[in-house]
């Protein structure tokens, strides 16, 4: 869903926003435009009502240049909505949650270890809600801070845990 205040155009046209959810882990995602600033967002139409459970974000896997470094997300909120504000506002938008990035090996940006290929590249970096979110049918990430890019943010791929109500 585009709404008038997200970002969702991508850089050079090539990583559109829907390889979020295309099943590919690692250089197949989302890179918004080089010239983007934060905070950024961007809003998504799940089709039906969603109790979510929790969710994953694969780091953008391209060995070291986005991978925990430059452009990857690393810290964000997630808020959930039945009726946004066609004019892209934000009044109709429930908080359900303010969320890190974790590299296991802590490492400075630009290093890393396999251990963080497998958590962040293969598996998913896993995020749980302090409390239980409400029964949403849009969700909406607004990007806060990448791990160096003053605008530009990537991630691999997007997946969503909970049931259809």
């Amino acid at each position: 869903m585009k709404l008038p205040t997200d970002t969702w155009e991508s850089a050079g046209g090539g990583y559109p926003l829907e390889q979020l959810w295309n099943g590919a882990i690692n250089w197949n995602g989302f890179a918004s435009s080089n010239s983007s600033t934060l905070p950024q967002h961007f809003t998504i139409n799940l089709g039906q009502d969603v109790l979510l459970s929790r969710f994953k974000i694969h780091q953008f896997y391209d060995g070291a240049e986005h991978f925990y470094n430059s452009s990857a997300l690393k810290k964000f909120e997630l808020y959930g909505s039945n009726s946004p504000d066609p004019g892209g506002g934000w009044e109709n938008w429930q908080l359900l949650g303010t969320f890190d990035s974790f590299k296991p090996s802590g490492l400075p940006r630009g290093q890393h270890t396999q251990e963080d290929v497998q958590y962040g590249g293969i598996d998913g970096e896993d995020f749980e809600f302090e409390e239980q979110p409400p029964v949403v049918r849009y969700l909406r990430l607004r990007s806060l801070e990448s791990y160096s890019s003053a605008g530009q943010v990537t991630m691999g791929e997007l997946t969503l845990f909970g049931r259809v109500e």
